[in-house]
């Protein structure tokens, strides 16, 4: 059965097409092919076509934003290693029929070039990114930080370049819709509703740390009005195990697992150790795993998290 966000993302942009092209009128030179000049969100003044076919996303984030926007992708796009396709939060038909290639954390040049994209939306942006030089020979290219920041500004600003602004509107619409819906369960409850969100360190000191405050959690928690614990309130915070206690003012907390662990052994690791066994989340039951990539910000990750946030609420008291 498909999950309930996705039905009302896929419905979104089915409606955004169907819209569009209800108000379409005589094409314009543009649409049938031009290039305009726009500053992406690096800070570059870039030349990019209005009306991309091949479009090519340098992580799954980035080609989450165009299938949302409706843009035509390539045929092959980009993987992680250790992935086996595309995360499973993926629900778009278009998807079925696309070839992958690992292309993160190293880059495989030689198979983006053969994708042969006319437009490369690059959302690994930050320093230390791939070098846009080499982007730029093999196709225009739009980057952005998509690791960082609230992605719905970056998605707005993409939509905006491509003359897909509704689309845009309502792919956002329904996230908002999604968030309205959660909110009775937040406010319900006693007090403020405080999470935490981050990786136990199985094989290692059994240890948390948490994640960059900037991802998709934060974000998701601030719309909500949920606190993070006071234990990680820096970026990548390290509690060591001995300091486990100081997670007790967790109502809930959400433990990243990487798509080639097993969340049931990581679960049970969390429930034997007498520390982390001894905090009233993991007590009581409050205790969840998420997957890894939902850390990362794209429409289909915003409303998968708000699946698994709602189900995480509905174990409150």
């Amino acid at each position: 059965m498909m999950k309930r966000s996705m039905t009302a993302l896929s419905l979104a942009v089915a409606g955004a097409f169907v819209s569009s092209a209800a108000g379409a009128g005589t094409s314009t030179p543009d649409d049938q092919g031009g290039t305009v000049i726009v500053t992406d969100g690096s800070g570059r003044e870039v030349e990019v076509p209005t009306n991309p076919q091949r479009v090519f996303g340098m992580y799954t984030t980035d080609l989450d934003y165009a299938l949302a926007l409706g843009l035509p992708v390539a045929p092959t796009q980009a993987i992680r290693t250790g992935s086996v396709g595309l995360p499973d939060f993926f629900d778009y038909e278009e998807v079925a029929d696309l070839d992958f290639f690992v292309n993160f954390p190293e880059y495989n040049w030689e198979a983006i070039a053969a994708t042969e994209p006319d437009l490369i939306l690059n959302g690994l942006g930050y320093e230390g990114g791939p070098d846009l030089d080499l982007l730029d020979d093999i196709a225009p290219t739009y980057t952005f930080d998509g690791f960082g920041g609230d992605w719905r500004e970056d998605f707005t600003a993409i939509a905006e370049v491509f003359g897909r602004e509704h689309e845009a509107e309502s792919v956002l619409g329904a996230i908002d819709a999604r968030t309205d819906e959660l909110r009775p369960l937040v406010e319900a409850h006693d007090g403020p509703l405080v999470m935490a969100y981050g990786y136990y360190e199985a094989d290692a000191s059994g240890g948390f740390y948490g994640p960059q405050l900037d991802q998709l959690q934060p974000v998701v928690f601030h719309d909500l009005g949920i606190e993070t614990t006071a234990a990680a309130t820096e970026p990548w915070t390290v509690v060591a195990q001995e300091q486990i206690g100081l997670l007790a003012d967790c109502d809930i907390i959400l433990l990243a697992v990487e798509t080639s662990d097993r969340a049931d052994a990581l679960l049970d690791a969390v429930r034997a150790d007498p520390v982390w066994s001894a905090l009233p989340a993991v007590a009581e039951g409050r205790v969840f795993t998420v997957n890894n990539e939902l850390s990362y910000s794209s429409p289909s990750a915003h409303l998968e998290f708000l699946d698994v946030l709602e189900d995480a609420l509905l174990h409150l008291p």
